[in-house]
């Protein structure tokens, strides 16, 4: 199911004659809540929830962010060459674009980056017996 969600950047290269048409908005992963427990009873304990439940959020989280960052590149090429082609009108559109979808970057941005924190919460915890 993951090789049906690719992130844009794994697109091929952008083709300088394409038709300037706005994009469709990339889907995005829902990414699950991690919530810690209060300690972990093992350091194996830690480990098991560092990779059934942060790993698979942070990768989740990885990859929106590619996503959306991918989006806005792909906005900008064809910003750019609205403005070669000498197209303020379309030139406009991907402008509004980018503007309406900056928001939408900005909070898969956080969100992406809360996991760098959640790390060393993680590791912070204490590991004693149950």
């Amino acid at each position: 199911m993951a090789s049906a969600l690719q992130p844009l950047s794994a697109a091929p290269a952008f083709d300088p004659n394409a038709p300037l048409l706005l994009p469709s908005r990339p889907a995005l992963l829902a990414v699950p809540a991690t919530n810690l427990p209060g300690r972990f009873c093992s350091g194996e304990a830690r480990n098991a929830f560092y990779a059934a439940s942060y790993k698979p959020a942070l990768a989740l989280a990885d990859a929106n962010n590619s996503t959306v960052i991918a989006h806005l590149k792909l906005v900008q090429q064809l910003f750019d060459l609205a403005l070669l082609r000498n197209d303020p009108a379309k030139a406009n559109i991907f402008a509004a674009e980018a503007q309406a979808y900056k928001p939408i970057a900005d909070t898969i941005h956080a969100q992406r980056e809360q996991y760098d924190a959640l790390y060393t919460q993680i590791m912070a915890l204490p590991v004693s017996g149950c």
